[in-house]
């Protein structure tokens, strides 16, 4: 209850509950967003359902995909009510451009993708426990599989005769005591699926690949090559597409002006409303509605497609 009354005196929230019970008990609560890590996602989200409440729930849908099923069912029998997952803010602003080139088939026929999410670090050995590495808290959740397939069934649609491997190069993490668990979670991942034309994508995921070159995606088709990379410190999230057709020496970066971007403006304006409060000294600046401005695809309706 302290941690949450600290919060509702910063920001002028007008009351703190000292358990989420409680506030799904307050009828003057018409919506829940739901922050909590996956491990609670499912029981909150049927409680505040029963309750009457619109539902935001937040990034990874649930622990596992049994429940996942189960949010989804029991947000049809409210069909009343709200329910939506926070969309991946990691495509966003490239979405619309490569759903253009591939609806105008400037690839031709799709033939193959390689996508590679991965975070150019070294293997942490003997790091600290994240939530994010404990099965109990992250579930069956690896890495940014869920983000990224959702990314990508926005291009090509869902896929098909799905394979997988996995590996745990950090086997045992700190915890908050000093003590050394065992990590269950896998860091490195290869999936393997296919789209329904029969073209295969590769999708490499790891937090262990030293001095890698980053995030990197691929299209590779009939007559053209579509290439997505990253550019650190550039105003559009470091995400440059490059293209290029048969008949063609070398790729070229293709223009992707503000407005054909998509914008997911509430998780950043959460973050620059904080940063401008916690700097404030005359205390005047009043906390506002911070879920606001989605567009570029919106929140999705449940669906069983960040379960992971």
């Amino acid at each position: 209850m302290q941690s949450s009354q600290r919060v509702a005196d910063e920001f002028d929230i007008p009351r703190a509950y000292s358990n989420w019970q409680e506030l799904l008990d307050d009828d003057g609560i018409d919506a829940v967003l739901i922050g909590t890590w996956p491990y609670m996602h499912h029981t909150i989200t049927l409680a505040a359902l029963e309750r009457g409440k619109h539902v935001l729930c937040q990034a990874r849908m649930s622990n596992t995909a049994a429940e996942a099923h189960e949010m989804l069912a029991a947000s049809r029998q409210h069909p009343d009510l709200i329910c939506q997952l926070v969309p991946t803010s990691t495509s966003y602003v490239v979405d619309r451009a490569l759903q253009r080139l591939l609806e105008e088939a400037y690839v031709g026929e799709v033939l193959s993708v390689e996508i590679q999410r991965v975070q150019r670090s070294f293997a942490d050995f003997g790091g600290d426990l994240h939530w994010r590495h404990n099965r109990e808290f992250s579930g069956y959740n690896v890495l940014n599989i869920g983000s990224t397939y959702e990314s990508t069934m926005r291009w090509f649609g869902p896929g098909n005769r799905v394979m997988a491997m996995t590996k745990v190069h950090v086997s045992r993490r700190r915890d908050s005591d000093g003590e050394l668990q065992t990590v269950s979670i896998p860091d490195h991942v290869d999936v393997l699926y296919e789209l329904d034309n029969g073209a295969q994508v590769h999708i490499k995921f790891s937090s262990t690949s030293g001095l890698s070159n980053g995030n990197q995606t691929w299209i590779f088709g009939s007559e053209g090559t579509i290439h997505v990379t990253g550019a650190p410190g550039r105003v559009d999230s470091g995400q440059i597409i490059f293209v290029g057709r048969r008949g063609d020496t070398q790729l070229s970066e293709l223009a992707n002006p503000p407005e054909q971007k998509g914008v997911l403006s509430g998780r950043r304006g959460i973050h620059q409303r904080y940063s401008r409060r916690r700097r404030s000294d005359n205390g005047d600046l009043r906390h506002r509605s911070a879920l606001h401005g989605v567009d570029g695809g919106g929140a999705p309706q449940f669906g069983v497609r960040r379960c992971c």
